[in-house]
């Protein structure tokens, strides 16, 4: 459940921008059929989020045994969690010794930082 749940949960842009991470506790109600046919948001992250996952708990179905060849419907309490794709940053560094023609004595060293993957904001300069 987990795998399907992983693989059909689209983080919300919203959330995604302001860095918002946790999680969305969902009570569902199951029929007989193992349908889910209704949810209700236990805890709360953020509007989208709720949405996102109310969506995904809809999609489940599951196997339901009959009690006595009764039809019942039953409550699951789902945790739904949402969290940023973490990438692996690379930082690639060098630095350039320039020696000045009026004092040799003393070079100038200048340090630079280049992150990869690039960032959408250009880099400072110096560190």
């Amino acid at each position: 459940m987990r795998l399907f749940i992983a693989s059909q949960l689209r983080y919300p842009e919203t959330a995604r921008a302001v860095g918002l991470e946790g999680t969305v506790v969902i009570k569902g109600e199951i029929d007989y059929r193992g349908k889910v046919i209704r949810t209700q948001v236990i805890s709360s992250l953020s509007p989208e989020c709720d949405l996102e996952a109310q969506r995904v708990v809809n999609l489940l179905n599951f196997n339901v045994a009959k009690i006595q060849k009764l039809r019942v419907r039953y409550y699951k309490t789902f945790q739904i969690n949402f969290r940023a794709p973490r990438q692996s940053e690379m930082v690639l560094r060098y630095d350039v010794k320039a020696t000045d023609a009026k004092s040799p004595a003393q070079p100038k060293t200048f340090h630079y930082s280049i992150p990869w993957p690039p960032v959408s904001k250009p880099p400072t300069g110096e560190d």
